[in-house]
């Protein structure tokens, strides 16, 4: 048994030392058990592996497979362990396979990387039964190196050869080659010494592929390109030799071949070469599409796509002695002009639509060629003039398609020539029919000039030259096209050209035109475009980039084309030329304007009416409303009066007052117009009108007509509100006796101002009651109607202009007069009034400083005192004005304060010195408790601005006991002295020996009884009632209506926690609103009996309070002097359950 065992074992060892083994163990599989030691054999050295690995002898075969795994490389690791696993190894004992193997790279213990073969023998130890193996290593690293070096060579072999059908290695000396690689595909597979793979003739090979296979075409040059004694020769003189040829088309399709033959030794040629074949169909079929595309490019325009002009020369020389060809030449007008106007994708454009319309025309005739920029050309090989004649008027209708949707319109002149004889070259047909196109080219501007885009050319480029010389924006209007071109930077106030083109549609301009304004410049151009007007000249509105309404005036010229129809307008537009003759407020033309066209347009109509209208009470709007609101009334009115009247029909002459034109024919149709305006108006504001007939034969002039309507509107308003008066033959008599007074004041101002005499009336300081100076007043006194007065002479002087050379009459004698008084009176002031007619006088400013100057008095000597109204109309010219003067010392005062539409930003702006409020306010201001709020205010807003304010009108002590205690600085009025002549005013106020000077002292002792009296003690009413929380209101009632309003103080609005300034009707609604629930009954009855009982009513009740929820309010009102109309109550109102009762 031992021998057996012992015999198996040699005969296993044999096996294993005779393949070369590079080491070996033995193993007990049943046992798990390496028996002995492990040796490892490298270079015939013999190595202990379990010495190096730290391992004892009879180590078990598990712990050394595992520790031996982790010492491979990591993708080594998986198969390893599938290989040495014991129960697998124990499985393939028991199906018989006894002899395993295994190849990895691992690592020997001389830390060498090695490439192992590792081999595992399995038998039965026949005493024990026990399953025992030899595991032993053959390295076969050199081995491996080799065989990848050797893949690597085929692959790249592989790599080359596999863009080749077929590959041949032959020996040009030897007259052989054998097969290398030869593709299934391949017509040489069909050859059967070259499917065996043999080594065959050469020279036979190539003669029988070339009969067989290469087409007739390549079949010669293919015989000598691969001729031996061919190749030997240009072999020995190049690396390689290629040629390319067509076949019959292998099994893959392939029918075009390259063949490469590469000597195979570099440096000396022995014959031996590489023969290599390749299908190059795709690089043959790109070649052949380049070519077509070169073809294409040198024979094709790119931009119409026809033939070019080298295609046009080559179609020529076919054509030869063709007895009835024809040539038709065809050129495109104004291709330049487009090209500048619109660019030159529009010219592009232009060209392509010309071809278009020039092969269609002529597609069943010949083919077109463009031959130049814009010049084409037909060649019809049989063509007779009718079907010429027949295509040219096709390709004139198609023009005219293209036209309809086209900015600038097509235009095409065409020539053409029939050849008649068989001498006559092509070069000379084409010649002829040049010539003719040339002479239809210049019929064609002769009697189409509305096609001749020269001219429009022209007339752009003087514009351009001419816009440099002046302010104005110059224009060119091309009328058929509907097209605008604008020159001198319209594009930087209005929003024109913002597409960076110098051209404009229609749509761009209108965009800027004011919308009121459309109706009538789309009526005015239309009867240009029916050529039944040749001139442009009118005003209306654009709208700038700022928003802002600007009156323009538009003229143009319209220029015909020789046909008699509108071809252009040219002209010009201005925003500066009716810079003053507008109304800043409303945009509507002023009075000026309005006495420039009744003059030219109106008067000679001698038909119609003019209306002259005002909106009622305009200072109590401002009163009530605040000035805003007078501003929307007045813009509110125009747009109004737009709606009814045409633009050039209404003016807004002055500041609450308007004129119209009715073109109507009766008074009955005048009066519906009148209540429509005022209908419109309704709860707004009314309005008042005086009516005169538009009557040349009646007026005389403008100026006459414009004063009778005037005088017709004043006497409407004496009437009351909303009331319509007709000039009557009283009126013209009373108007013919204006004119003959105008007349004598002028001969009175030519005669030294003769009649004209001066009256002053002091201003007395408040407290003291001293002088302070005197406000000249101008008077007349005529020779034939005695005294006249200032409302009744001065008018006329405005609206003549003799107020200037009268004012300035006024300014110096006020002035000699001063200086005279200064010398009693070193700190007299003199204050002389200016209207705004004077103001416009152009060198007004210098002639007032030269005045100053003549009389050496300083400018503060001097103040002058302008209407409030002066400010609202061109602010800036009268800010310049005032400034100039202001330098020189000269102080500025506003008149009449608060009957106007100033405003207190435009007093803070012009600097004023002075404010003097108007008599309107202050009379009856110890009953009236707004006026007295309103002057409080006017004079805390003056005081925090440093200006002075004046009291005009005072004419009693208890008025002037008011007003002190409101602290005003100056007093003027009745109560101290009328206005009065020179010689009295130094009796009474500067010589103090006389008589009534002493008198004017013992009435001012009067007033200082009085006041003690009185006892008169100057409470600060404001103070008294914020600190008692007592808020004062008054209530205006229209019962028709139903229209209810509060005006309240600064302390009412404090009680009712207002948190924002409310109209009278919204601070109405709020404090109504908020009495309790089921108290308002009881409220409405106590304020009707305030309405109908002439006494107190007082009543309290709930009211809910926004901060502090409800409280207790005590009112007690009485109703006072209607006014305008409305029932008016006056009141307080006081919260009374935070009010500790005693």
């Amino acid at each position: 048994m031992e021998n057996k065992t012992l015999e198996k074992k040699l005969r296993i060892f044999e096996q294993a030392f005779s393949a070369d083994t590079g080491g070996y163990y033995s193993i007990n599989l049943t046992r798990n058990v390496i028996e002995g030691k492990m040796y490892q054999i490298i270079n015939n050295q013999k190595y202990c592996i379990n010495d190096a690995m730290g391992l004892p002898e009879n180590a078990r075969f598990t712990e050394v497979t595992e520790m031996w795994e982790k010492a491979l490389p990591a993708e080594e690791r998986e198969g390893y362990l599938r290989f040495m696993n014991m129960d697998q190894l124990m499985e393939h004992y028991q199906k018989g396979e006894k002899h395993l193997s295994h190849t990895y790279w691992a690592k020997a213990v001389t830390g060498k990387e090695v490439y192992v073969k590792q081999s595992i023998i399995m038998y039965e130890e026949e005493e024990t039964g026990d399953i025992l193996a030899i595991s032993y290593f053959i390295d076969l690293t050199e081995q491996k190196i080799g065989s990848m070096e050797l893949g690597t060579e085929r692959r790249f072999l592989d790599v080359i050869f596999r863009d080749y059908t077929t590959v041949h290695y032959a020996d040009l000396n030897e007259d052989f080659y054998e097969p290398l690689k030869i593709d299934a595909n391949a017509n040489a597979s069909k050859i059967s010494q070259i499917q065996i793979r043999q080594k065959v003739n050469y020279t036979d090979s190539v003669r029988h592929y070339c009969e067989k296979y290469v087409s007739d075409e390549y079949k010669k040059r293919f015989a000598a390109s691969l001729d031996r004694k061919y190749l030997i020769k240009e072999l020995s003189q190049a690396d390689r030799f290629v040629f390319r040829y067509q076949s019959t088309p292998n099994m893959a399709g392939h029918r075009y071949f390259e063949v490469q033959i590469i000597r195979i030794n570099q440096e000396k040629f022995d014959g031996k070469v590489i023969v290599a074949f390749h299908h190059i169909d795709d690089i043959v079929t790109k070649e052949q599409t380049y070519q077509l595309e070169l073809e294409k490019t040198a024979y094709q325009d790119a931009l119409t796509g026809i033939g070019n002009r080298s295609a046009f020369t080559k179609e020529m020389q076919t054509y030869g002695e063709n007895p009835e060809a024809a040539c038709i030449v065809a050129d495109v007008n104004n291709l330049k002009l487009c090209n500048d106007r619109y660019g030159h994708k529009a010219g592009d454009k232009f060209i392509a639509d010309a071809a278009d319309c020039i092969c269609r025309g002529f597609e069943k005739l010949g083919k077109c060629y463009r031959i130049g920029g814009d010049e084409f050309c037909v060649l019809i090989r049989k063509g007779s003039e009718k079907t010429i004649r027949v295509a040219i008027e096709k390709v004139k209708c198609l023009i005219e398609e293209k036209n309809a949707e086209r900015a600038m319109p097509l235009s095409i002149a065409c020539g053409y020539a029939i050849r008649d004889n068989e001498e006559e070259t092509m070069e000379q047909l084409f010649n002829r029919s040049d010539e003719m196109m040339y002479n239809v080219k210049y019929r064609m501007k002769q009697q189409f000039p509305v096609y001749c885009e020269e001219r429009i050319k022209n007339y752009l480029n003087v514009l351009n030259i001419l816009a440099k010389s002046t302010d104005d924006y110059l224009y060119m209007w091309s009328i058929d096209r509907n097209e605008f071109w604008y020159f001198g930077g319209v594009e930087k106030e209005y929003a024109l050209q913002d597409k960076g083109k110098p051209m404009c549609s229609a749509e761009e301009v209108e965009s800027v035109v004011y919308q009121a304004d459309l109706k009538m410049l789309h009526e005015d151009l239309g009867l240009i475009v029916e050529g039944k007007k040749m001139v442009h000249d009118m005003n209306y509105r654009w709208v700038n980039r700022q928003g802002d309404v600007v009156w323009i005036n538009c003229r143009g010229k319209v220029i015909n084309d020789d046909k008699g129809k509108p071809f252009v307008m040219i002209g010009r537009v201005s925003d500066t030329a009716l810079r003053y003759l507008y109304h800043p407020l409303t945009k509507l033309f002023n009075k000026n304007k309005m006495l420039l066209d009744l003059k030219k347009d109106f008067m000679e109509r001698n038909r119609g009416y003019f209306m002259f209208a005002g909106i009622d009470n305009p200072g109590s709007i401002n009163l009530r409303h605040g000035r805003n609101y007078g501003d929307e009334a007045i813009k509110k009115c125009a747009r109004i009066f737009e709606d009814y009247v045409t633009l050039n029909n209404v003016w807004h002459v002055e500041n609450n007052c308007f004129a119209m034109y009715l073109d109507v024919d009766s008074r009955e149709e005048v009066q519906k117009i009148y209540e429509k305006l005022n209908k419109k108006l309704m709860g707004f504001c009314t309005i008042s009108a005086g009516i005169v007939p538009n009557r040349k034969q009646m007026f005389g002039d403008e100026n006459n007509l414009y004063d009778c309507a005037e005088i017709t509107y004043e006497k409407a308003k004496s009437n009351g509100m909303h009331m319509i008066t007709y000039f009557s033959q009283e009126d013209l008599e009373q108007r013919i006796k204006e004119q003959q007074f105008l007349e004598e004041m002028q001969e009175s101002v030519e005669h030294g101002c003769r009649g004209f005499y001066l009256c002053y009336q002091p201003q007395i300081k408040t407290g003291n009651y001293n002088l302070y100076g005197a406000e000249a007043l101008l008077r007349y006194h005529s020779e034939i109607q005695g005294e006249v007065y200032p409302n009744e002479f001065i008018p006329l002087l405005e609206k003549s202009k003799l107020i200037n050379q009268v004012g300035m009459w006024v300014l110096e004698t006020a002035l000699q007069q001063c200086r005279h008084w200064r010398k009693q009176m070193p700190e007299f002031r003199i204050s002389v009034n200016f209207s705004a007619v004077q103001l416009r006088e152009r060198k007004v400013a210098q002639d007032v400083l030269d005045v100053l100057a003549k009389t050496a008095l300083p400018g503060n000597a001097l103040t002058i005192e302008i209407t409030e109204s002066v400010q609202l109309q061109e602010f800036q010219y009268y800010s310049e004005i005032f400034n100039c003067w202001r330098e020189a010392g000269i102080e500025l005062s506003i008149d009449d304060f608060g009957t106007g539409y100033a405003s207190m930003s435009y007093l803070k702006q012009l600097n004023v010195n002075e404010i003097k409020i108007d008599r309107l306010f202050v009379k009856g201001v110890e009953e009236a408790t707004y006026n007295y709020r309103l002057i409080s205010n006017m004079i805390e807003f003056a005081k925090s601005n440093a200006i002075r304010i004046c009291c005009e009108g005072v004419e009693d002590v208890k008025e002037l006991t008011v007003l002190e205690g409101l602290a005003p600085n100056l007093i003027q009025g009745y109560l101290f002295s009328k206005p009065c002549r020179q010689e009295e005013f130094e009796r009474s106020f500067i010589d103090y020996n006389t008589e009534d000077y002493r008198e004017h002292e013992a009435f001012v002792q009067k007033i200082y009884h009085y006041k003690d009296k009185m006892h008169v003690i100057y409470f600060n009413t404001k103070n008294i009632l914020r600190e008692t929380a007592l808020g004062l209101w008054i209530i205006r009632i229209n019962e028709e209506e139903g229209y209810y309003e509060m005006h309240v103080d600064e302390t009412m609005e404090h009680i009712m926690s207002v948190d924002r300034k409310y109209t009278p009707q919204e601070c109405y609604d709020y404090w109504f609103s908020r009495i309790k629930d089921g108290y308002q009954e009881y409220v409405v009855k106590n304020v009707n009996r305030m309405i109908e009982a002439d006494k107190v009513i007082q009543l309290s009740y709930p009211w809910k309070h926004p901060a502090f929820g409800e409280v207790t309010v005590r009112c007690c009102g009485k109703r006072v002097e209607d006014s305008d109309g409305m029932i008016t109550l006056e009141g307080y109102h006081r919260i009374t359950s935070n009010i500790e009762q005693n």
